[in-house]
C-alpha cells in the first residue's frame, strides 16, 4: 500500500531553501556529472545517485536511489547557496548540501526531520536492476492496448488486455492495483507483479484486463481526489468492458486485487452479484484506521526502533486517526497541535495535514472490508505473507476469514506463506527497502496457488 506508508520516496515534508546566487561556468563544471554515495540508516545502507547537468547555462539533477528501483526523480532546484550546492524536492521533502572537497561531494542529506551525513563521489557507473522474472515476448498469445470508459466519472481508462490465441470463450480477471497512482504492470522498485500475473494466467488460459489507475500513465481522471470508492468504479468500469468482448465469458469474469486492491475488489464485488470470483493478494481485513496503526508498529519495530518511541509514534498516530474519523476536514487546528508537539514546524505541518486530509485518506481510514466481505458467496481466495509489515497477516487472515464465515461463503480459501512479504518475495524482514534489492519479482508459489485454484474453478 504505497500511499499509507512513510516511505524514503513518499515523505511529504517540505523543506525551505535559503538565499542562492547565480552560478558561474567554472562552478557548474565542476558540480556537473554523477555523484554517488551511501546514506548510513538505522536499518542499512542506502545508496543515493545525483545527476547533476547543465542545460543551457542552469544547473538541473535528477536522483536515482537503485536500492529502491526508483531512477531518474527529477529535483525542483539546484543552486548555490554560500558556496555549497543546493539539491532539493519539495515532493520527497528532501534537500542535499555538498561542498566541494577536491574530487569528493562532501554534505548532509536531510529528509523527514533527519540529517544524515553524505559523502558522493563523481563519475557514478550506472544501476541496472536484475528482475529475472520479467516476462519477454514473442508471449505465445494475444495482447492488444485497449481503452474503456467509466461514463459515471467522464473518464477514459487505458490498458492491455491479454488472452489465448485460440479457443474461447475465455474466464476472464480484472487487475487492482494497490493504493496511490501506478501504471498497469503494478511497477514498483522496477518489479512489474501484474505484468508477470497476466502472462502467467494468460498462459493458463485465461484473458487478464490491467489498466493504468486513473490520473496516471494513458489513464484519465485526477488521481489527487480520487478515493477507493472511485477506484472501484473504475474497476467496475472494467468488467462492463470486458463483457463487450465476444470471446469473454460473461459469466466468468472475476477481480484479482493487491493490496487496497483486494478492498476494492471486494467493494465492486458486493454491488454486482454476477462477479464470478474475487483474489485478494495482500488485502485488509481490517477497518483502515486499525490497519494503519499495526503496520505503523509492524515497520517501526522492525526497523529496530525503540519500544518508547514506537509506542508514543502509534499513540500519536491513533490520535490522529480518531481526530479524522471523527471531525474530518474540521480537525485540521487540533492535527497541527498534535504535530506540533511532535516537533514539526508549521511549513511541515500543512504539507503533513494536506495529506493526512487528503479524501483518499479519510475514506480508507474508514473503509471496513467486513462491510463487502460478509455480503460475498462466490469463490474467494485470500493469501497473504508472514514477513509482510503493510498489511500485518494474523490480524488481517482472522478479519477476512471471519467475514466470510458470517456471509456463510461455502467457497474460500485463505492462505499464508512464510517468509514472504507484502509483494510475496521471499523476505529477510519485510521491509519496503528490500523490495528492490530482491530480484524475485513474485514468488512462484503464489502464482501456482492463483493458476490452481482458478483452474480447479473456471
Amino acid at each position: 500500500m504505497n500511499k499509507i506508508i512513510v516511505l524514503f520516496l513518499m515523505l511529504m515534508i517540505l523543506l525551505g531553501c535559503g538565499p542562492t546566487k547565480e552560478l558561474s561556468m567554472d562552478d557548474k563544471e565542476g558540480y556537473s556529472g554523477a555523484w554517488e554515495g551511501q546514506l548510513d540508516l538505522p536499518n542499512g545502507k542506502l545508496t543515493i545517485v545525483f545527476h547533476v547537468d547543465d542545460d543551457n547555462g542552469r544547473l538541473k539533477a535528477k536522483m536515482d536511489s537503485p536500492n529502491q528501483g526508483a531512477m531518474g526523480i527529477a529535483m525542483d532546484k539546484v543552486t548555490l547557496e554560500n558556496d555549497t550546492l543546493l539539491i532539493t524536492s519539495a515532493a520527497l521533502g528532501m534537500k542535499f548540501k555538498g561542498v566541494l572537497e577536491g574530487d569528493t561531494l562532501v554534505g548532509t542529506f536531510s529528509q523527514g526531520g533527519s540529517d544524515f551525513d553524505l559523502k558522493m563521489n563523481k563519475n557514478a557507473n550506472p544501476v541496472t536492476l536484475q528482475r529475472p522474472q520479467e516476462p519477454k515476448g514473442p508471449f505465445g498469445y494475444e495482447s492488444e492496448d485497449v481503452r474503456f470508459e467509466n461514463s459515471s466519472a467522464g473518464i477514459k481508462l487505458a490498458g492491455t488486455l491479454s488472452y489465448p490465441s485460440s479457443g474461447g470463450p475465455f474466464a476472464a480477471a480484472v487487475l487492482i492495483t494497490g493504493s496511490g497512482p501506478q501504471n498497469r504492470d503494478e511497477e514498483i522498485f522496477g518489479h512489474k507483479p501484474f505484468l508477470l500475473i497476466a502472462d502467467y494466467l494468460t498462459k493458463k488460459g485465461f484473458a487478464v484486463l490491467r489498466y493504468d489507475d486513473r490520473g496516471f500513465g494513458q489513464s484519465e481522471g485526477d488521481a489527487e481526489s480520487a478515493t477507493s470508492r472511485d477506484l472501484a468504479d473504475d474497476a467496475e468500469a472494467a468488467m462492463a468492458y470486458l463483457k463487450t468482448r465476444s470471446f469473454i465469458d460473461s459469466r466468468k469474469i472475476g477481480l484479482i486485487g493487491h493490496s487496497e486492491g483486494g478492498l476494492i475488489n471486494g467493494m465492486v464485488a458486493a454491488r454486482n452479484p454476477e462477479t464470478a470470483f474475487i483474489i485478494m493478494l495482500a488485502g485488509p481485513g481490517l477497518r483502515g484506521d486499525q490497519l494503519l496503526l499495526l503496520q505503523n508498529r509492524a515497520i517501526m519495530e522492525a526497523s529496530g526502533q525503540d519500544a518508547e518511541a514506537v509506542d508514543k509514534a502509534v499513540l500519536e498516530n491513533r490520535r490522529i486517526y480518531q481526530l479524522v474519523t471523527s471531525e474530518g476536514a474540521a480537525a485540521r487546528g487540533k492535527i497541527a497541535e498534535i504535530l506540533a508537539e511532535a516537533g514539526f514546524d508549521p511549513e511541515n505541518q500543512e504539507v503533513m495535514i494536506n495529506a493526512i486530509l487528503s479524501p483518499w485518506f479519510i475514506y480508507f481510514l474508514k473503509s471496513d472490508p467486513a462491510d463487502y466481505l460478509e455480503k460475498l458467496n462466490i469463490p474467494v481466495l485470500a493469501l497473504f505473507g508472514e514477513k509482510d509489515l503493510q498489511v500485518p497477516y494474523e490480524a488481517n487472515m482472522e478479519a477476512v476469514e471471519k467475514a466470510l464465515k458470517k456471509a456463510g461463503n461455502k467457497d474460500f480459501t485463505v492462505k499464508a506463506f512464510p517468509k514472504m512479504n507484502h509483494m510475496f518475495q521471499g523476505a529477510d524482514k519485510g521491509l519496503v527497502e528490500e523490495y528492490a534489492l530482491i530480484e524475485e519479482t513474485m514468488s512462484s508459489i503464489v502464482l501456482e496457488t492463483m493458476g490452481d485454484w482458478l483452474l480447479q474453478r473456471f
